[in-house]
């Protein structure tokens, strides 16, 4: 469940377009295999695989099953460098990662890309956000999506919307639970998964802990570990009361938020909304009706002993 918004626009997704070096190196390897340097066909996809499957690109292989289809060495350098991750962005099983500072300058310069698709997606859209920020790729809310726990009634065991772009209040003006979103376990485990299915789950990890926002605030000032902070806030349109809760503890309004990792010069907290609010970030000593969840928290740790010093 979103606040109510009162402008209904929803941000662009920006698509991953194919890159250009990509093509290029497939191009070149398929050459190279229809020379002989390969016994199997030309473009011939692996079990699992399409020919454009960039896992199937000779930076991916490994070595041992290659046999004769490896290419010569100045190829395989070329490949190398082209397929390069960008700076400061861990490829999965790589030794580097991200610090706290990396992690703050790439929400700030790309979170305006990870707008939520649907009313009532801000929980894939902020899993998608992390997972980007973490390096594990680009995905689709669809994505993040098939990969999260569903549940009808309970958004402690999975994600509780029976209509992405459907409405929170029910015709006769009550509200529709059934069309709400997830809470911390749900969005926990499903950032745990995607760290998993791409080879970061030795760097990275997330913890849920009950926080206030000044013990929320010291955390983050003290520990450089901590790469970004999920928060649960709400809304409610009536300024002097707190939304309604039910008895399942769902609240009205319910959103999802992410907090950098750096705060601000005044000691704030740096927040990031998928809703395509204007004037984002906001920076903000406490933000709204966290207590209505408990202050639960999901963390964004580093793994100690994979740190890197920031570069």
């Amino acid at each position: 469940m979103n606040r109510p918004p009162t402008d209904r626009r929803l941000g662009a997704i920006r698509r991953p377009a194919a890159s250009s070096l990509n093509i290029l190196m497939a191009a070149l390897l398929a050459f190279l295999l229809f020379a002989g340097c390969s016994r199997e066909s030309p473009g011939e996809a692996g079990p699992g695989q399409s020919a454009a499957d960039p896992s199937a690109s000779a930076d991916a292989m490994d070595p041992a099953d290659a046999g004769d289809s490896q290419p010569d060495s100045a190829v395989q350098e070329f490949v190398e460098e082209t397929a390069a991750a960008p700076t400061g962005v861990p490829a999965p099983g790589s030794a580097a990662i991200r610090s706290e500072e990396q992690v703050a300058a790439w929400l700030a310069a790309n979170f305006t890309d990870h707008f939520q698709k649907y009313a009532l997606s801000c929980e894939p859209a902020v899993v998608r956000l992390m997972a980007a920020a973490l390096g594990a790729g680009a995905m689709e809310e669809e994505q993040v999506l098939e990969l999260m726990p569903k549940h009808p009634v309970n958004p402690d065991i999975g994600f509780v919307v029976a209509d992405l772009n459907g409405s929170i209040i029910n015709p006769d003006g009550s509200v529709n639970w059934a069309n709400y979103g997830a809470h911390a376990p749900v969005v926990a485990s499903t950032i745990d998964r995607i760290l998993y299915e791409n080879g970061l789950a030795d760097f990275y990890r997330t913890e849920i802990r009950r926080l206030d926002n000044p013990e929320l605030r010291r955390f983050l000032d003290q520990e450089d570990a901590c790469l970004a902070a999920i928060i649960w806030v709400a809304a409610y349109v009536e300024e002097d009361e707190k939304p309604p809760k039910n008895e399942r503890g769902q609240v009205y309004g319910e959103h999802v938020q992410v907090v950098s990792p750096v705060l601000d010069e005044n000691g704030k907290m740096v927040v990031y909304d998928v809703w395509p609010w204007e004037e984002q970030p906001f920076h903000l000593w406490n933000p709204l009706n966290r207590e209505l969840f408990d202050y639960q928290t999901i963390l964004i740790m580093a793994e100690e002993a994979r740190r890197s010093e920031p570069g």
